[in-house]
């Protein structure tokens, strides 16, 4: 006969494998429910746009890793310099400074060409506004085209917390293109278009880097 023990440990160990599988069927459950719960307001938010879960946090994720980028980043954009040292009034765009900008966009993989291609015409628009003297740019003050804010986020700052408070909006995919709007608090929006190249999401246009913004 087996001894009392002996019984006790195997009804003890067929309870808690039982519960303990219980436990882990209810884990999963929730787990699905919890997705299920994220692919219906998905699905009901973006019906007929053929927007799946993953884009909308693939693309959530990208705008995230640009801001985190350039919060390290060095602000090197269209870089302008004087003809002689003392001078008061920029001349032109700095190239040397410019193309090394220009590679080190392209080498973060967040642009597509078409940003890219696009940046670069910025660049010529106000190298020739620069030389024209169209409007001078003064040593030390602001340039006289934009509003005075940082063109990658249309801010000053970064608000608090900002990266657990961003979300996208107004979510539309067509083939390989997306637009949306994101933003981090009420009343403040950024409208960015986005461009699948092989799985990737790449940046193809941000509204402050229109080139209507550096006209004067």
């Amino acid at each position: 006969m087996l001894s009392k023990k002996i019984i006790f440990i195997i009804v003890f160990g067929t309870v808690f494998g039982v519960t303990v599988c219980q436990r882990k069927k209810t884990e999963s459950k929730k787990v699905t429910e919890s997705s299920m719960e994220i692919d219906t307001i998905v699905s009901n938010t973006y019906r007929g746009m053929n927007i799946t879960v993953s884009d909308s946090l693939a693309l959530t994720e990208l705008i995230k890793n640009l801001l985190k980028w350039h919060e390290d980043d060095i602000p090197l954009d269209f870089m302008p310099l004087t003809k002689f040292q003392n001078d008061s009034v920029y001349s032109g765009i700095n190239w040397e400074i410019h193309n090394k900008r220009m590679k080190q966009l392209s080498e973060t993989e967040f642009f597509s060409e078409g940003f890219l291609e696009n940046y670069q015409n910025i660049a010529v628009h106000l190298d020739k506004e620069l030389k024209e003297n169209s409007e001078r740019y003064y040593v030390g003050y602001l340039p006289p085209y934009g509003n005075g804010a940082n063109e990658w986020c249309n801010c000053q700052d970064f608000p608090p917390d900002w990266e657990n408070n961003l979300i996208i909006i107004d979510l539309k995919i067509d083939a390989n293109f997306a637009s949306f709007k994101w933003t981090w608090f009420k009343e403040y929006y950024y409208f960015i278009r986005t461009q699948k190249n092989e799985n990737l999401w790449q940046i193809d246009y941000m509204e402050r880097f229109d080139i209507k913004y550096f006209t004067w």
